[in-house]
């Protein structure tokens, strides 16, 4: 019925995971995981959002443990995967409905995943950190969905430790970046496949991150608090 929810767990270590309604009613899904002494949750991603290209604005795998998970939403055909990051190109052959969970070792971005015969794929990250083995996953950006203009309601680089990441996606032009908080502007210029990470000290919001020149960039929030890591 409508306005109803279920919460099984279902006691897999496997993907991809498809969630359906054989009726064609609207439903959402999200995943409720506990690791260690972390929470947290993720959405599932409509498949009309499904595409074969994805991007990163940072991949750690050194201060933390970090899994790349690609899976391939094709029931027949298999899906040739590269890996691009700081200038390597990591391939692989993801046969029907499998997968792959590497750790690469790098501690850079940006990182694009992108399956080069066009079968739609699915890739996140899943990282633990510290001595509790916190868990997180993020999900990549679809490529058709990267822009040059993003916002943030909040900010916060004194309660916590807060890294704000940006990563240029273009491989041949310099992305000029102005990071808009509190009245105040700080301008970067980051390099074609380039990224910065500054810490900017406030606790305010919103925060605007531009390319001023239109090139497309990446951003996200990288977060220490307490034992914990979090990112968006």
């Amino acid at each position: 019925g409508s306005n109803k929810a279920i919460a099984p767990r279902l006691g897999y270590r496997n993907g991809p995971l498809q969630v359906v309604s054989p009726d064609g009613g609207s439903i959402i899904t999200s995943q409720r995981s506990i690791s260690g002494n972390s929470f947290f949750e993720v959405m599932g991603i409509p498949s009309n959002q499904i595409t074969n290209d994805y991007w990163f604005s940072w991949y750690d795998d050194q201060l933390m443990r970090t899994w790349l998970v690609v899976s391939n939403t094709s029931a027949t055909q298999t899906a040739n995967v590269e890996v691009r990051i700081a200038g390597n190109v990591h391939s692989y052959q993801i046969p029907p409905s499998g997968r792959i969970g590497p750790r690469l070792g790098y501690r850079t971005g940006p990182m694009q995943v992108v399956s080069t015969n066009g079968i739609p794929i699915l890739a996140s990250q899943r990282t633990l950190y510290g001595t509790n083995d916190d868990l997180l996953e993020i999900y990549g950006i679809p490529s058709n969905q990267i822009t040059n203009n993003y916002w943030y309601p909040w900010y916060d680089d004194q309660q916590m430790q807060t890294w704000l990441v940006v990563s240029n996606t273009s491989a041949t032009q310099t992305a000029n970046v102005e990071v808009r908080i509190a009245g105040n502007v700080h301008s970067y210029q980051i390099s074609p496949g380039g990224r910065i990470g500054p810490r900017l000290g406030y606790r305010d919001g919103p925060m605007q991150v531009v390319a001023t020149n239109g090139i497309p960039i990446l951003t996200s929030q990288r977060i220490l608090y307490g034992s914990s890591s979090d990112l968006f």
